[in-house]
C-alpha cells in the first residue's frame, strides 16, 4: 500500500490512500527450434553448396521486445528481404512473428 500526502499551509494531512498492484512482464520469445543441425556430404571434385534452415521467433509477452540476433562464421542470416548478414536488429509487437533463415 501507498500513502500520498499534500501539504495545506504548513500542516500536513492525509489527502490519499491508494492501493497500488503492479506486474512485471518478462519478455518472452518462442524460438522454433531447439537447436538447428547442418549435414553436408562432399566428395572429391564436389563444390559446397549452401544450406539454410528455417527459424521462427514469436513474441509471447505482452509487451514490444527489441532483440539482436548474432551469429558467427560460417552461419549467416537470410532476411526477408534478401539481405545476409551476421547480425540483425528486430523489433517485435506482442504476439508478433519474425521468420529468418540460418544460412551455413
Amino acid at each position: 500500500k501507498q500513502w500520498y500526502q499534500a501539504e495545506y499551509g504548513r500542516a500536513r494531512r492525509q489527502s490519499t490512500k491508494v492501493d497500488l498492484l503492479g506486474q512485471f512482464i518478462d519478455p518472452f520469445l518462442s524460438v522454433s527450434e531447439k537447436s538447428l543441425s547442418f549435414t553436408i556430404l562432399k566428395g572429391p571434385g564436389d563444390v559446397l553448396e549452401r544450406v539454410d534452415k528455417p527459424l521462427t521467433l514469436i513474441n509471447i509477452s505482452t509487451l514490444p521486445l527489441t532483440a539482436k540476433l548474432i551469429l558467427n562464421y560460417p552461419f549467416l542470416l537470410c532476411l526477408n528481404n534478401g539481405d545476409e548478414t551476421e547480425e540483425a536488429n528486430i523489433y517485435l509487437e506482442s504476439n508478433e512473428t519474425f521468420k529468418v533463415r540460418i544460412q551455413f
